[in-house]
This record gives structure tokens, C-alpha cells and sequence, in this order.
């Protein structure tokens, strides 16, 4: 089965496509098959005005469009799009959102940074990767993973959670 997520950020949004397998050893893991990026620039309207102008608002109305041709080109099953600050802050952003249900037939959830964070914690360990670096934007925290500092095995969601409660427990260059 084939997945999609749009991530509707400040500065891009971003469409990933991906397919849940399982390896030889029965752990699960996200196989990317297409990932696509529209330098959209919420933020330069939201954080300057207060609010998306109305240019922006077709850029943001064609990319959720294509979007949803190239997942319909994919055969995705399950397509979920999510957007962060610049549409949570935008006094216009239901009023978008709406428009945007009406003319594509994709729903956008706006959600706060809360849910955000756990978004990402909680698929991190489902992506295909031997190494891999995450970076928090607007801070100096950076997070160095290698496969082998988990044992070739799956962490459970307590451990999850200790991992990046105690970041500076993570030993760089491991």
C-alpha cells in the first residue's frame, strides 16, 4: 500500500510518497518512491502582513493540485496533509483551507506544534537510512543516529522517548 504526506511548512510545502515493507528481519520501514518540494514561502506573507495575500493563494491552490495528481499517478491509498505555523498564524487560514477542500478535494489539517513534534518522532524510525542527521530549525540541537548505536533493532515508544528527552546523552561521531 502506498502512502502520501504533505507537509505545508513556512518556507515549502512538500509532498513524500512512500510504501510500508517489512525487511528480512521483520522490522518495518518507509521505502521512499517520490518526493516533491514547491518553494511556497508562506511565511514571507504571514510573517510580514499577518496573512496569505491572494497570489499567493493560487500558488498555494496549484501545488496542493498537483500534489494530489502526482499521488493519484503513484496509486497512493492514503494521503494525509498537514500545515504548521505559517497557517496557524495566517488570519486567513480556515478561509484557505476551505477553499483549498473546495477546489482539490484534499483536506489540510492545521496543526499545532505539539502535534508537529510527534509527527516527526514518531515516523523518524520508520525511514530507510543507515545514517542519518536530524536538525531542529532555530536551534543549535543536532542529533547524529547510526544505525548501529540500536543494535539492528526497534526501539519501543518509551525508548523513543527517552532518546530525545536526553539529547545530550547522544555522543557525536559515534
Amino acid at each position: 500500500m502506498k502512502f502520501g504526506a504533505i507537509d505545508i511548512g513556512t518556507n515549502a510545502a512538500r509532498l513524500l510518497i512512500g510504501e510500508i515493507l517489512t525487511n528480512d528481519k521483520g522490522a518495518q520501514f518507509i521505502k521512499k518512491i517520490s518526493y516533491t518540494r514547491i518553494p511556497l514561502r508562506l511565511g514571507v506573507d504571514v510573517f510580514d502582513k499577518g496573512k496569505i495575500k491572494a497570489k499567493k493563494q493560487i500558488e498555494f491552490t496549484k501545488t496542493i493540485k498537483a500534489f494530489k495528481l502526482i499521488s493519484e499517478l503513484f496509486e497512493v491509498t492514503s494521503l494525509r496533509a498537514c500545515a504548521t505555523s505559517a497557517m496557524r498564524e495566517a488570519e486567513n487560514g480556515i478561509e484557505i483551507q476551505k477553499h483549498i477542500l473546495k477546489e482539490t478535494g484534499v483536506t489540510i489539517e492545521i496543526i499545532d506544534g505539539e502535534e508537529e513534534a510527534n509527527l516527526i518522532f514518531s515516523t523518524f524510525f520508520l525511514l530507510d537510512f543507515e545514517y542519518s542527521k536530524l536538525g531542529i530549525i532555530g536551534s543549535s540541537f543536532h542529533c547524529e543516529i547510526i544505525k548501529l548505536l540500536f543494535n539492528d533493532r526497534s526501539l519501543s515508544i518509551v525508548e523513543r522517548s527517552i532518546f530525545f528527552v536526553w539529547p545530550k546523552n547522544i555522543k557525536s561521531g559515534l
